[in-house]
């Protein structure tokens, strides 16, 4: 049986959720979106592992579990459902954010990498607060608190460059996938509240895609790596 190349599978449905958002087809949308996440779980599943495998990768696994259940979530409509969605996300976060700690600790002589990145980001979040939060309503706090979760994970996962032995993947996977979800929250979350074009689904669906991808692709070369 001819082996499925689950990197050209995935983006050509990402392909497919971008032009069903460009034609604006709801239902097809839904679809598209539906198994973009899972089509990257079987990836992972099914890609080799090192002779001694991180015991911790199925907090990899719950973090795209949850990041599914978010775009479940989110595909309905209300603010029930943008909540759920959220906290569905920040689920995600946690346990991308433990996968990360646990695989690179942040210890006395690296922290200073963690602790400027997330300084960075939290500048830039701050900024964009201050921007939506006229418009957020009863959305701040939320608003606030995923913010805050999204900003540690990715301060951790650039932290993952201080091991010699996954920087050069981790510059390459966990550092451009965590600053596009990043990206993509930001984008989401300013059409959402603030701007209100319909472009702008796709900038946020392009980025979701590739920062789900990335991540994963580091997962993959973490797997592949023989831990003591």
């Amino acid at each position: 049986m001819k082996k499925i190349n689950y990197v050209v599978l995935f983006w050509a449905v990402t392909l497919v959720h971008l032009f069903c958002i460009y034609m604006n087809w709801p239902q097809q949308r839904v679809y598209s979106k539906f198994i973009l996440v899972p089509i990257l779980m079987w990836y992972l599943y099914t890609s080799p592992a090192g002779d001694k495998p991180l015991k911790g990768m199925w907090r990899a696994y719950l973090g795209l579990f949850f990041s599914w259940v978010g775009d479940v979530l989110l595909i309905g409509e209300g603010p029930n459902f943008f909540l759920s969605g959220m906290i569905a996300f920040i689920t995600a976060h946690v346990y991308y954010s433990l996968f990360f700690i646990q695989t690179v600790p942040v210890k006395k002589e690296t922290a200073g990498v963690f602790y400027k990145t997330l300084v960075g980001l939290s500048v830039v979040c701050g900024l964009l607060f201050i921007l939506l939060r006229n418009a957020l309503g009863a959305y701040q706090v939320p608003i606030l608190l995923y913010m805050l979760f999204i900003s540690l994970m990715a301060s951790l996962a650039v932290h993952t460059t201080t091991n010699t032995s996954y920087k050069n993947f981790a510059l390459q996977t966990f550092v451009p996938g965590a600053l596009l979800f990043v990206t993509s929250d930001a984008l989401l979350a300013t059409n959402k509240f603030y701007a209100h074009l319909p472009v702008l689904d796709l900038g946020v669906m392009l980025t979701y895609a590739g920062a789900q991808y990335f991540l994963t692709k580091g997962f993959i070369s973490i797997k592949k790596v023989s831990h003591p």
